[in-house]
């Protein structure tokens, strides 16, 4: 069952309006739970969705917001069941009151399930060196 361009793009669209509007659960939703993640402020790679929900949860109650995120440059590769996404991301952010936006590079990889669904398998998130 091989993924489409389209369904790669509505996945995506999904989850970054999820992201810009810190809607937890409906972002978390786009994620298979054995997702791994590799971010640039964390030490070490996330082996689940349950380890991402976590720090984002501490994230959250510690005041961070997400007030809108930007998703550019894409690139989407297909392979079979399996497609990367490859975009610039421009993330506004309202740290209890401090405001800053974040310039990144993002590489996500889709997957269609065996039920037709499509969720994130992997995020790897960057810092966009021509910005930062």
């Amino acid at each position: 069952m091989e993924i489409t361009e389209a369904e790669v793009i509505e996945a995506a669209a999904k989850m970054v309006e999820a992201f810009s509007n810190s809607r937890t659960e409906d972002y978390f939703a786009c994620f298979d739970e054995h997702a791994t993640f590799l971010f640039h402020g964390e030490g070490s790679r996330l082996e689940t969705r349950a380890a991402y929900q976590s720090i984002w949860e501490g994230w959250m109650e510690e005041g961070l917001r997400i007030t809108s995120c930007k998703s550019t440059n894409r690139r989407i590769q297909i392979h079979g069941a399996v497609a990367l996404l490859t975009h610039d991301v421009e993330t506004d952010l309202d740290d209890k009151g401090s405001l800053s936006t974040a310039f990144e590079r993002e590489t996500i990889v889709f997957a269609k399930n065996q039920d037709g669904t499509v969720s994130c398998l992997h995020e790897h998130l960057s810092l966009d060196p021509t910005q930062n």
